[in-house]
């Protein structure tokens, strides 16, 4: 890859490198943000996007790297793609599942960035916590600190405290079993993004069909948000299966704003 064939992101990292489109491409963002909303009839302000959740595994975000299989996962740019379309509508927090170590995933680092340098997103990383080891702390260190939160299990708070120590902040990921299930918090609000970009309402029902919302690939996000006609909430009723509700970004963000000092 040379020359103007380069990525925006490619621009966007290159350290000391200006970007030379930097200007046509805003112009352009802008302009498809507008014929987004003329086409969908969108007369007053957009959706409204709170959280931002995002589940990066080996299913998703590692399928790109196999040329064979590139067309079923989601690249980089995609995910800074729907990072850039959620922020549109209003995403001030980020939660992103990975079901590996993020030493082997340098793309999530550059996604959690993104969203920080080009938005000012508050980003929440739940991980294991073998997970957490000094390569992981060294990425850490690059993230604003003060926006960066490590999420995990309470199976593995034996890893806050050397966190803590290091100055990263830390949050527990349990739901229900800490008491806190109380009626679910806007799930409206939320975009839950699975593996290969499958929209649904949130991450107690991802991978149910019955709450599936589209494809952020296929769809435009504030289309999806605005259809009324879609499941953007979860019933009482519904069965609150153990873990489902882990890492809810909600509940993640009260906790956090409740640690942060008066």
């Amino acid at each position: 890859m040379s020359g103007i064939s380069k990525s925006k992101t490619y621009w966007d990292s290159s350290s000391g490198t200006p970007d030379p489109f930097s200007v046509p491409k805003r112009i352009s963002s802008k302009l498809a943000d507008c014929a987004r909303q003329f086409e969908n009839g969108a007369s007053n302000a957009p959706a409204t996007v709170k959280y931002l959740w995002i589940y990066v595994t080996e299913e998703g975000l590692a399928r790109k790297r196999s040329a064979a299989d590139s067309a079923s996962g989601l690249s980089e740019e995609d995910w800074l793609n729907i990072i850039d379309e959620s922020c549109s509508l209003g995403a001030e927090w980020m939660i992103i599942y990975v079901g590996a170590c993020l030493s082997e995933y340098p793309e999530v680092w550059h996604m959690c960035d993104w969203a920080q340098r080009e938005y000012g997103m508050r980003v929440g990383l739940h991980l294991r916590g073998e997970c957490l080891q000094d390569l992981e702390l060294e990425y850490l260190s690059k993230l604003d600190s003060e926006k960066t939160y490590i999420v995990v299990d309470k199976s593995d708070a034996t890893v806050l405290d050397p966190l803590r120590e290091r100055g990263i902040n830390v949050c527990i990921a349990n739901v229900r079993e800490l008491n806190d299930a109380e009626l679910c918090q806007s799930p409206e609000d939320i975009a839950c993004v699975g593996i290969d970009g499958e929209l649904f309402t949130c991450g107690l029902v991802l991978g149910d069909d019955q709450y599936k919302l589209g494809n952020a690939q296929g769809n435009i996000l504030q289309s999806v948000m605005e259809d009324k006609s879609l499941p953007h909430a979860v019933p009482d009723s519904h069965n609150h299966h153990d873990g489902g509700c882990d890492g809810c970004p909600p509940h993640i963000a009260r906790r956090i704003v409740e640690s942060l000092p008066k």
